[in-house]
């Protein structure tokens, strides 16, 4: 028996969209092995049969199945205090890709915050920023890794300087207040230093948003506030301020006494008085001379701080003797009178 090609058509459908097929079947070889075994050839019928869906995969999702071999967390670097600029280190990934950032304050995204670097503002004092990396590669799944929270501080100021002379010599214990504008009009002082032999100085944070001034003072040296206007220290700025120090007039008193007039009568020589200082009261060294009026009284200047006593030379017959005033400490601005001097032998 011969067999004969027999064609089979049909509609192969996708998404409901009919696509026609051909199968063609040596029908009459088929039915002969139904016939030869004895089996009844089953009976076929025309009509149409549609098959299930084919499920569909993007192309979005087929090339991204790849995962990177090495995705670091991120780290931070700079200083977290306002003003200061940070920034996120990303790690080596690999293999390398495209990277984006998102800076974020307290888990939440910042506004604009997407470049590599961040500087921050007062609004992060007191809070945690943390930085996410996202890398991005064809073939390879989307991955982000999130920093380590940094807590954001206050950012401070600093003052520096020396404390010199009118020569631009330095002053070493000079003693330096730092002090703070207050909205009366006066000053508060937050801290003081002493100068050591290079008469430099530093303050190290200072609170920024406040005017300051330096009070400088030393012995021998006119003290007060180094500036006629304070400045304004602003977050994480550094400052030098050098301060001048005038030498201060020596601090004086006036001392005043009168020689007995037995003593004036039989003075002798000039009528010059011998002025005589000392630190201790025990070694004394000529301050000068002054020269006492018709009635042998005198006045003169001299520096606080030493002990004073005057004398004048007198000539009784063959005899020199001296007369001579006790000693005195003079403190600045005294007003001091010798009792009546008298000679002696």
């Amino acid at each position: 028996m011969s067999a004969v090609a027999t064609e089979t058509r049909g509609i192969y459908r996708r998404n409901g969209l009919g696509l026609r097929w051909t199968r063609r079947i040596a029908l009459a070889v088929v039915l002969s092995m139904f016939v030869g075994f004895g089996i009844a050839a089953p009976a076929y019928a025309a009509g149409a049969v549609t098959s299930s869906p084919t499920p569909t995969i993007s192309a979005a999702k087929k090339a991204a199945t790849l995962r990177f071999t090495a995705a670091p967390v991120p780290r931070i670097k700079g200083s977290a205090k306002a003003g200061n600029t940070l920034t996120a280190v990303h790690g080596t990934w690999r293999p390398t890709p495209t990277f984006s950032y998102q800076w974020k304050r307290n888990g939440k995204a910042i506004s604009g915050a997407k470049s590599k670097t961040y500087k921050a503002r007062a609004a992060d004092v007191g809070k945690k920023i943390t930085v996410t990396v996202t890398g991005r590669k064809s073939g390879y799944t989307r991955t982000s890794r999130t920093s380590a929270a940094r807590n954001v501080v206050q950012a401070t100021g600093t003052i520096t300087g020396t404390v010199v002379n009118t020569a631009g010599q330095p002053l070493n214990s000079a003693t330096v207040q730092l002090a703070y504008l207050t909205t009366t009009g006066g000053y508060t002082e937050v801290a003081r230093v002493v100068t050591g032999s290079a008469g430099t100085f530093t303050f190290t944070n200072v609170t920024p948003g406040y005017y300051y001034n330096l009070y400088v003072s030393r012995s021998g040296y006119l003290s007060g506030y180094a500036y006629g206007s304070p400045g304004l220290i602003e977050a994480g700025a550094k400052y030098v301020w050098n301060p001048v120090l005038s030498a201060a007039p020596a601090a004086t008193a006036t001392a005043s006494g009168c020689f007995d007039q037995n003593t004036i009568k039989y003075s002798h020589g000039t009528s010059n008085i011998l002025a005589l200082r000392s630190i201790d009261g025990a070694t004394w060294t000529e301050g000068g001379q002054l020269q006492r009026d018709w009635q042998g009284c005198f006045s003169a200047t001299v520096t606080s701080g030493y002990y004073w006593k005057f004398r004048m030379t007198v000539l009784i017959g063959s005899i020199v003797a001296v007369a001579e005033s006790d000693p005195h400490y003079f403190t600045a601005g005294e007003n001091y009178s010798y009792p009546s001097i008298i000679y002696f032998e």
